[in-house]
């Protein structure tokens, strides 16, 4: 179980304050020879798993997919927030053992509201602290669970910190995106130093070796947001975004798609996170109404959209010579450190 305080170093806030100046640096890490063959091409799948409001058809998803990606042999990376964490722990702990002992699947971690350091959401005053309270801070959020209705830690075991410890090591790649370069530097280090490789960036191009504030990028060129594609016949999707990641600005070989999903996708028109936090007119600061739930999707949207990702998912399986998928335990393989 890790420890509830993390070692500190003398050195910390000024090590923060100067990484508060970092961006990803291009070619920070050097790549392996055969991957900077200007075709090289990869993709990336992601299930991003946060609606808190129904838990049980959360679940469904998790093990309908991984079901799939088992089936045909794709991995994929599995984004867990705290509250999924207590709420799979508690009432389905085979799953969360079934992910663990996945050879498809890679478990990964993800921040949301109402976790005051998350980009665009602090209502604590988070950015006005200096960076070794940032880093304080986040560490207890980190290690302690989250209420939902005061966004603030309790005491129990929570965070990344606890699921490093059920899934037996350090989750390998986080997302979390702070308000500013002070606070993300400050959220970063935090995450660097409990064991995290990779941080998650949009919004631009992230090459295979870029670092930020001591972890290495996840890399990505194409963002593709396979919800917005439902209906779509995958061999024309993928195309498209593998033409997009080959002409992304700033990007070099070998090329990321990005293959994304949420779990609420499957069956509601909006996350729980964004009905309780921020949707239009949502409360900016405590106490939240966690009880408000999205509309569910009828049958033939669910539908429509579980073929979409099955189409697409065995897409990549056909192509896997052209465009292998990783997940984030065999990107670590594809990064050599200095």
């Amino acid at each position: 179980m890790p420890p509830t305080s993390w070692p500190r170093r003398d050195f910390l806030a000024r090590a923060i304050g100067a990484l508060a100046a970092a961006r990803f640096v291009r070619g920070a890490v050097p790549l392996r020879a055969q991957h900077t063959d200007a075709a090289a091409l990869f993709a990336t799948v992601s299930l991003n798993t946060q609606d808190f409001a129904y838990p049980e058809l959360s679940a469904a998803v998790v093990t309908r997919v991984l079901d799939l990606h088992e089936e045909v042999g794709v991995p994929l990376d599995v984004y867990l927030t705290t509250t999924m964490v207590d709420l799979f722990e508690a009432r389905w702990p085979d799953l969360l053992e079934r992910l663990r002992l996945s050879r498809m699947a890679e478990v990964c971690y993800h921040d949301r509201p109402p976790m005051p350091y998350h980009t665009d959401y602090d209502w604590l005053g988070v950015a006005q602290m200096t960076s070794a309270e940032q880093y304080d801070l986040i560490e207890h959020y980190e290690t302690h669970g989250l209420d939902l209705v005061t966004g603030r830690a309790t005491d129990a075991e929570g965070g990344y910190g606890r699921l490093a410890r059920l899934m037996a090591h350090p989750p390998r790649a986080v997302g979390i995106l702070a308000s500013g370069a002070d606070l993300q530097a400050s959220a970063d280090a935090v995450f660097r130093d409990m064991g995290a490789t990779f941080g998650v960036v949009h919004g631009r191009a992230a090459n295979l070796g870029d670092t930020r504030n001591g972890l290495l990028a996840r890399p990505e060129h194409c963002d593709l947001k396979l919800f917005e594609h439902v209906g779509t016949a995958a061999p024309s999707v993928l195309d498209d975004a593998i033409a997009t990641a080959r002409t992304a600005r700033g990007g070099r070989p070998p090329y990321f798609v990005g293959v994304k999903m949420h779990d609420n996708d499957f069956f509601a028109a909006k996350s729980a996170w964004t009905t309780v936090y921020l949707a239009p007119g949502a409360r900016r600061g405590p106490p939240w109404n966690p009880s408000l739930r999205a509309e569910l999707l009828d049958d033939t949207v669910r539908d429509a959209v579980w073929r979409t990702y099955e189409a697409m998912i065995r897409e990549l399986a056909a192509r896997r010579a052209s465009i292998p998928v990783v997940n984030m335990r065999q990107l670590v393989g594809l990064v050599r450190t200095r």
